[in-house]
C-alpha cells in the first residue's frame, strides 16, 4: 500500500525511514542540523552497498526534503526503495545506493519550503566568491518591485486570503506578465532576508554537512554517479518532470520519453554554468534581458537567472576531479496550479516572519500546496520514483 510509505509529520517520516533502513541492513549516518523549542532536526543518510567489504566505485543517490515541506514525497520514495532492497535488491550489483533523508529537516517538520534561517536551500549551493558577486545583483531591484505581493507584512485577512489575493495577483500579471513575475520569483533574492526564495549570504549548515559527508566518496568518478533530488509543486497533479543539465538533455530524453498524463519527461532548465548566469544577472544589461522574459507553460520556464541550485554542477564537485559529470535530475511531481502554490508560499512566509505564534495555521497552506494526500497521487509518486531511480541506476557505467 502506498499509504504505508507516506507520513503526516517529519517525526513519523523519519521514524519510518530509520526503521526501513535498519530492516534493509543499511549503514545509517545521522547528522544533527538544528533544534528549537519543539524538537531536534536531523539529516539521516542510509548507505546500501552490494558487498560490505567492497569499495564503492559507483553511486546512485536520492535526496529528499531540500525544500522542506516537499520532502514527504521523497521520503516515501526512499522508504519504498529500502523495502524493495530488503525484498531482493533494486539496483545493479556494482552500484552503492545513498539515500539522503531530509536535507532541510526544519522545513519538513514545520511544513515550510525554507530552512530555519528562511533560506531556500535550492538557491544556496554557491561558493564564497559567488555570494560576494551577488552583492551587485541587478535582479534585486526587480524582485523588490514585487515585494509587496511576495512578502506581505500585515496580516492577510480571511477575505484577502480567499478572494483579494487572486485580484492582486491578477493585477500584477496584467501589469507585468506572468513570465516576468515567475522569473523574478524563481531567480530568488539575496538581499530580502524575510523574502520567499531567499538564497542566503553563505552556505547553509545542511549543505556543509552534505558536502562533508560525501568526502568519504571523494575518489569515486563523477561520471559514475547518478543523483535524483525529489521535489513537488510544479506541473499537473501527479505528473512528474525531470529538470536537468543541458549537457545531459539528450541522455535524459533517451531514458525518459514523455508519457501523456504520467510524465512530462525531461526539460533542459540549466543550460549555463553558475558563473555564466551570475554574469548575466550581475553585469550590465541584466534588467533589459529580464524585460524580454517570455512565459512558457513548461515547468522549467523562468529559471534562466536562477543560481545556487542543487544541480549537476554543484554535486560534481563532491567527487574525483576531472572525472566527468554527475548525471543529476530534479524530479518534480505536480501538485496544484502555479498561482495556488505561489499564494501558499506568500501566506506561510507571512506567518513564519510576522505571526510565529500562529504558524501552525499559516503552514497548512504550504502543506496542502506541496503534499497532495490522495491515494492516486501517492501511488503515482512511488511508481515514478521507483522507475526513475532504476533507469538512472542502470545508466551508470560499470567501467
Amino acid at each position: 500500500m502506498a499509504d504505508s510509505c507516506f507520513a503526516e509529520s517529519y517525526e513519523e517520516a523519519r521514524g519510518k525511514f530509520l526503521a526501513a533502513a535498519a530492516e534493509a541492513g543499511a549503514e545509517v549516518v545521522t547528522l544533527p542540523v538544528t533544534e528549537d523549542a519543539e524538537g531536534k532536526y536531523f539529516m539521516d543518510i542510509a548507505v546500501l552497498t552490494p558487498s560490505p567489504s567492497s569499495t564503492p566505485t559507483a553511486l546512485a543517490v536520492v535526496s529528499s526534503g531540500t525544500h522542506g515541506v516537499e520532502g514527504y514525497a521523497g521520503s516515501a520514495i526512499q522508504i519504498d526503495l529500502l523495502r524493495r532492497w530488503k525484498a531482493g535488491g533494486c539496483v545493479p550489483s556494482h552500484v552503492t545506493t545513498v539515500l539522503v533523508h531530509a536535507v532541510n529537516p526544519y522545513g519538513m517538520a514545520h511544513f515550510r519550503r525554507f530552512n530555519e534561517n528562511n533560506v531556500d536551500l535550492n538557491r544556496n549551493c554557491l561558493q564564497p566568491d559567488q555570494f560576494e558577486k551577488l552583492k551587485e545583483d541587478r535582479i534585486a531591484s526587480i524582485y523588490g518591485s514585487f515585494d509587496p505581493l511576495f512578502n506581505p507584512t500585515e496580516e492577510p485577512g480571511v477575505f484577502y486570503r480567499n478572494v483579494g489575493v487572486w485580484f492582486r495577483m491578477a493585477y500584477y500579471v496584467a501589469s507585468y506578465g506572468i513570465g516576468y513575475i515567475k522569473t523574478a520569483m524563481v531567480a530568488a533574492t539575496y538581499s530580502q532576508e524575510k523574502g520567499i526564495f531567499y538564497g542566503g549570504k553563505k552556505l547553509e549548515k545542511s549543505h556543509v554537512l552534505l558536502r562533508d559527508f560525501f568526502q568519504r566518496f571523494a575518489e569515486v568518478e563523477a561520471r559514475k554517479v547518478a543523483w535524483v533530488d525529489v521535489h513537488t509543486g510544479l506541473g499537473p497533479t501527479g505528473v512528474d518532470v525531470l529538470l536537468g543539465s543541458g549537457k545531459d538533455y539528450p541522455k535524459l530524453q533517451e531514458l525518459f520519453p514523455k508519457i501523456a498524463g504520467e510524465s512530462d519527461g525531461p526539460q533542459n532548465s540549466f543550460g549555463l554554468t553558475v558563473d555564466e548566469v551570475l554574469k548575466r544577472r550581475c553585469g550590465e544589461g541584466a534588467e533589459l534581458e529580464m524585460n524580454g522574459a517570455h512565459f512558457s507553460a513548461s515547468q522549467s520556464a523562468g529559471y534562466e537567472f536562477s543560481v545556487g541550485i542543487l544541480s549537476s554542477d554543484w554535486v560534481t564537485t563532491f567527487f574525483a576531479k576531472n572525472s566527468g559529470q554527475v548525471l543529476q535530475v530534479a524530479q518534480e511531481f505536480g501538485t496544484l496550479g502555479n498561482l495556488s502554490v505561489a499564494r501558499a508560499l506568500m501566506l506561510e512566509n507571512y506567518g513564519w516572519n510576522h505571526d510565529r505564534q500562529n504558524h501552525d495555521f499559516w503552514r497548512t497552506y504550504t502543506r496542502d500546496a506541496f503534499y497532495v494526500r490522495t491515494g492516486d497521487w501517492k501511488a503515482r509518486v512511488l511508481r515514478r520514483g521507483d522507475e526513475v531511480f532504476r533507469k538512472l541506476s542502470a545508466a551508470i557505467p560499470s567501467a
